[in-house]
């Protein structure tokens, strides 16, 4: 089954959505508000047959807690927010009943050849703006490009591999094929 709508998420403030919608391609800041995201999830979900949402995976690493640096500490404290937030909106697509999975930025990344390796993260940041302006018919800032990569990670592997839908959450994989 072909899968209308296909939506990478890049979470947090300054993060993004790349939508694609029959053929058509759109980004959206990610919005400030939770709410607000789940406005647009619905806008999606009521004009497609089908639909899926891949999701960079956030987690808090060992290094992120443990520590007696107040800059780190800060980190920490973001972190767990950006945390709260991807469980929100988990949370928001398991009860709409959007098929969704999640990647880890690792897995993305390598899958797409983007070698950061070593990089700044303003030089990791333009890698990947690069790469997601060569996929996208329209000028790609800073803060969607991480959207427009998960997005392309995402066309791929549905294409080339017929068993990524299986890391779906089990009570969302029938829903995705009725």
């Amino acid at each position: 089954m072909e899968i209308d709508c296909i939506i990478g998420v890049d979470p947090g403030r300054t993060g993004g959505l790349a939508v694609r919608f029959h053929g058509k391609r759109k980004v959206y800041k990610m919005p400030g508000e939770i709410n607000d995201l789940q406005e647009l999830f619905k806008y999606y979900q009521e004009i497609t047959d089908s639909m899926l949402v891949v999701i960079e995976k956030v987690q808090l690493l060992p290094y992120d807690v443990h520590t007696d640096d107040i800059k780190k500490f800060g980190r920490a404290m973001r972190v767990q927010k950006l945390l709260a937030q991807y469980e929100q909106m988990k949370t928001i697509l398991i009860i709409m009943k959007i098929p969704f999975v999640t990647v880890t930025p690792r897995s993305w990344i390598t899958y797409l050849n983007l070698n950061t390796k070593n990089k700044t993260r303003e030089e990791r940041k333009r890698i990947y703006r690069d790469f997601a302006q060569m996929h996208w018919p329209v000028k790609v800032n800073l803060d969607v490009a991480d959207s427009v990569c998960i997005l392309t990670y995402a066309e791929r592997r549905l294409r080339f591999d017929p068993d990524f839908t299986s890391e779906l959450p089990k009570e969302l994989q029938t829903k995705m094929f009725e």
